[in-house]
């Protein structure tokens, strides 16, 4: 078991701006908690000086903008909460230098898309929660370097996916798509048979619901068969 050398477990209330460098020196395994504050901002200097963080904790604060160079320096941080927080857009690349993150929360943002480079270089990531945002588009290669990782996608906009979106994952995964405005035609027919027959695991099946056709709205994706997808 990881014990951090030096461990700060603080929560500094109504911090509305973290001066650039305020952290430069702790350069030990420390894990820091600033959630429950008003920073609206992430930018490459706000966390300089944090290259042997552990774990870095930013709940609830008031976050819009993370710069794409805002953790370039958190090499060895394995734990990252961004939950509940007000981010619209990841930058292509954010998270390419974080190889060691097991742990990304990203749930109870604004977030509308995810590209095939927003999470690229999390090659070690564990979980990742995208629950409760707004997204509608997913690429088809977005997940591609987690093949290992449990995907929480629930309560999102998405009414489709494409085929290849978890064709990467390994049998040691699992994903929660719950919550979505699902268009159960031919071409989400796939995710039904996936289902039965897919390598990774969906948790909790009878909570895919259909929201269009009309046919079929509200139905469980269990109780459908697959020939139940059609396009008209």
């Amino acid at each position: 078991m990881f014990i951090p050398e030096l461990n700060i477990l603080q929560r500094l209330f109504q911090i509305t701006n973290v001066e650039d460098f305020a952290f430069d020196g702790l350069d030990k395994q420390i894990s820091l908690d600033m959630s429950y504050n008003n920073i609206n901002k992430l930018s490459r200097n706000t966390l300089a000086g944090l290259t042997g963080a552990y774990s870095l904790h930013m709940s609830s604060n008031n976050i819009s903008v993370v710069d794409k160079d805002a953790f370039t320096q958190l090499v060895s941080l394995h734990d990252l909460k961004l939950d509940q927080n007000k981010i619209v857009h990841l930058e292509d690349f954010t998270f390419q230098s974080m190889v060691d993150l097991q742990n990304l929360d990203m749930s109870h943002n604004n977030l509308s898309a995810v590209t095939n480079n927003t999470f690229v270089g999390l090659t070690s990531l564990l979980w990742l929660n995208l629950s409760y945002n707004w997204i509608t588009t997913i690429a088809q290669d977005a997940f591609k370097s987690l093949q290992s990782s449990d995907i929480d996608l629930s309560f999102n906009r998405l009414q489709s996916l494409q085929v290849e979106v978890f064709s990467h994952l390994t049998s040691t995964a699992n994903v929660r798509l719950a919550g979505n405005l699902w268009n159960c035609d031919c071409h989400l027919r796939w995710l039904r048979e996936a289902l039965d027959n897919a390598t990774y695991t969906i948790e909790l099946p009878y909570t895919l619901k259909c929201a269009t056709p009309v046919k079929l709205a509200g139905k469980s994706f269990i109780d459908l068969k697959p020939s139940d997808f059609v396009c008209m």
